[in-house]
């Protein structure tokens, strides 16, 4: 493909930016990986716990986007001038890091700054678990935040 595109979806990593093309690839890849638990005192410090189910010392990172949903701006230029325009699941901050292994689990704590510039709608956290320079993801967790 041939210049910038819009992908119509994102899946492991890779784009697809024909919607009929996804008619196969959302399949569930059968056994599950694990056990993804995550909490927070204060919805900026969230605590990750990642318990795989196949034992061994192998590495992990998390990943952590916080969400913003009811956004809006009025578009200044381009295909959308003149029009305003609504957004839901924007993210406002993501961040990476590797998680440290004990026993059989593996943890670590994520830093997301909910109070940034910008976050005025309902907020939402998505955490995922990867091999580290992987996307594919092994296990994810999300949901609104109160």
């Amino acid at each position: 493909m041939r210049g910038i595109t819009t992908p119509g979806f994102v899946l492991n990593g890779k784009e697809y930016p024909d919607w009929l093309e996804l008619t196969d690839v959302l399949k569930s890849p059968g056994a599950p990986a694990g056990t993804l638990k995550i909490s927070s005192a204060d919805l900026d410090h969230w605590q990750v716990w990642f318990t795989p189910l196949a034992t061994g010392r192998e590495n992990y990172e998390v990943h952590a986007a916080l969400l913003a949903s009811g956004l809006a701006s009025d578009v200044k230029a381009g295909e959308n001038r003149g029009r305003h325009l609504s957004h839901d699941f924007v993210v406002t901050a993501l961040t990476k890091i590797p998680l440290k292994t004990y026993q059989d689990a593996a943890w670590g704590q994520v830093v997301l700054n909910k109070t940034g510039k910008g976050q005025t709608g309902r907020l939402a956290l998505a955490v995922w678990v990867t091999h580290p320079g992987r996307m594919e993801p092994l296990q994810a967790v999300g949901g609104w935040l109160r």
